[in-house]
């Protein structure tokens, strides 16, 4: 059942499902932004993020910085 699903799941990982998915989602992004010329709202939308504010505030809290700072490291 799901109750036993989600306490499997944070024994062995020791996140909830929630978050390990978000962390998923934001370390793509960082993999796309870095790599790629997409737009950063683009990145977003197409990481399951709502909107570009709803990302920035998520990346920042992950990474210490804005997404816009790794734009300019991207590999060229």
């Amino acid at each position: 059942n799901e109750f036993k699903l989600k306490k499997g799941f944070k024994e062995i990982y020791q996140t909830t499902i929630f978050k390990f998915h978000l962390n998923k989602r934001l370390e793509l992004a960082m993999i796309m932004i870095k790599n790629t010329p997409t737009s950063l709202k683009t990145v977003a939308l197409s990481h399951g993020f709502k909107s570009f504010p709803h990302f920035s505030k998520a990346f920042k809290k992950k990474y210490g910085k804005n997404p816009s700072y790794f734009k300019q490291f991207r590999n060229r």
